[in-house]
């Protein structure tokens, strides 16, 4: 199964987005990738989350920094049973190259978190709740308050020391033809994920 280009672009006077989705089918049920980085925070729900070639399962408190262009998916329980899906999650998309890292020495931490985040990162055992909060405040802040909180945000992700790799670089989209061996076992997983696989 091809990964899907999702247009996350921020329109506007703004340089990230922020969002609080309190149901599931508001998030993209489709194996996708776009540039832009995405952090989200899992504040209700729980399901199956695919990551470059990592499966595995996602719980209430999770918080994942997807990397640029990493395909992902992630699939609620809800909607496995045929249910209408309760999840809630927080969700920041940024393109990394509007804070202009490589100027900018004191960002190093950042940068390197950037790097780290093309396999995507599951920050085990940091509280969410803090992270929910700040991101609630800011989607009502000045611009420059905003700017000043996702720093502060990225920084606390960058120091936290329980840091999980959940897929390696070679699942990163790229525009050669995608192996079409790997197309079949995802779009095969993806197909059978309510059944139990060998």
């Amino acid at each position: 199964m091809k990964s899907q280009h999702i247009d996350r672009h921020v329109l506007g006077d703004q340089s990230f987005s922020v969002q609080h989705l309190k149901d599931g089918k508001e998030y993209p049920t489709v194996w996708h990738y776009h540039k832009e980085l995405e952090l989200v925070v899992v504040v209700e729900s729980n399901g199956t989350r695919f990551v470059g070639n990592g499966i595995g399962s996602f719980v209430k408190g999770d918080i994942v920094l997807i990397g640029q262009n990493l395909p992902h998916l992630w699939m609620f329980d809800d909607f496995k049973e045929g249910k209408d899906s309760k999840a809630e999650i927080m969700v920041v998309h940024f393109d990394p190259q509007f804070l202009k890292l490589n100027l900018v020495p004191e960002f190093r931490i950042i940068r390197d978190l950037f790097s780290r985040a093309q396999y995507g990162i599951l920050f085990e055992g940091m509280d969410h709740s803090g992270l929910v909060n700040e991101m609630k405040l800011m989607m009502d802040q000045p611009p420059f308050k905003r700017m000043l909180g996702l720093l502060g945000l990225l920084n606390l992700l960058a120091s936290f020391d329980s840091q999980k790799l959940l897929s390696n670089p070679t699942t990163t989209h790229s525009s050669k033809e995608t192996n079409s061996k790997l197309d079949k076992v995802y779009e095969y997983i993806f197909t059978h994920f309510r059944e139990k696989l060998s």
